[in-house]
């Protein structure tokens, strides 16, 4: 009876181990929230509706093959394990069934904004003070533009945010457009930074771009020719550099950014391209205040 009580005891420290491990991982909150009740047989599994009483099929709407239990609705099935039970809701509430094609892009956007966040908030943190990251003007007789990309993967919509700032630290113009397209977050990045070039071009100074995509902006700068479509964009803008349009593309944390991402989000729930002369909109003001040093 010891052993079994040592034992228990010691399955119980195990798991109160796991838990506080899984509380502390830099994930999103609701991955772990979503990981802690499939872990306590909490998600509405078709079985466990039917152990509650619930008067429902207990095969699986997916496969129609086997019975909907948590391991086979989670791993059972092809397909990635969040997105996999977001399509399952769609289904069961008889939403629209986006397809698992959409899989990828979906969660690819869903890390992408994630690792965003976290890049600025490790910004913040490897400063050794308690000095607030800000958004610093470009250098004398040249323009800097910042430029970032958003994407509702749904509804195959990609926002783009475009600010274009003169030496003294004023908005020389500010640009939210809306593309109706179906892109990987990469590709939606590139289109930002070459939409944000195309913008400005004709001003005929010299332009420091500024996103706060790492992977893109070291593609860009690597000079790698490459064939496949991002390639394709990102040689592009690569061309603008050798032509001396471009001085230099670097990347910012999300923190130095707020201001195009404010833009990218507004361009999905418009149905126009917004441009602007010497100004930005109203709402995304506060947030320029919140860069601009003091």
């Amino acid at each position: 009876m010891e052993e079994s009580v040592g034992a228990s005891s010691s399955n119980i420290g195990n798991l109160e181990i796991w838990w506080k491990r899984l509380w502390h991982m830099e994930i999103p909150h609701k991955v772990k929230v979503f990981l802690w009740k499939a872990c306590r047989h909490w998600l509405p599994i078709r079985v466990c509706l039917a152990e509650r009483h619930i008067p429902v099929e207990v095969v699986c709407l997916v496969c129609m093959r086997e019975p909907e239990i948590v391991i086979h609705a989670l791993w059972g099935c092809n397909g990635l394990m969040k997105r996999i039970w977001y399509l399952r809701n769609q289904l069961a509430h008889r939403e629209r069934d986006q397809g698992m094609d959409m899989v990828l892009s979906w969660s690819m956007n869903f890390l992408l904004e994630f690792q965003k966040a976290n890049v600025a908030c490790n910004g913040m943190c490897d400063t050794g003070g308690t000095d607030t990251i800000k958004w610093s003007p470009p250098i004398a007789d040249m323009y800097k533009i910042n430029t970032d990309a958003t994407l509702d993967v749904e509804a195959n919509i990609v926002g783009v945010g475009i600010v274009i700032w003169n030496p003294c630290g004023d908005v020389m113009g500010s640009a939210a457009q809306r593309l109706v397209v179906s892109f990987l977050p990469p590709l939606a990045e590139a289109v930002a930074i070459l939409r944000g070039i195309e913008f400005v071009i004709e001003l005929g100074t010299l332009l420091v771009v500024e996103s706060d995509a790492r992977g893109m902006v070291n593609l860009i700068n690597s000079g790698r020719p490459n064939l496949v479509e991002i390639g394709l964009v990102c040689n592009d803008i690569a061309s603008r550099i050798q032509e001396g349009l471009v001085t230099w593309v670097q990347f910012v944390p999300r923190k130095e950014n707020n201001v195009n991402h404010y833009l990218a989000k507004m361009a999905l729930s418009i149905d126009y391209d917004l441009f602007l002369v010497e100004s930005v909109p109203d709402y995304v003001e506060r947030c320029i205040l919140e860069d601009y040093p003091d």
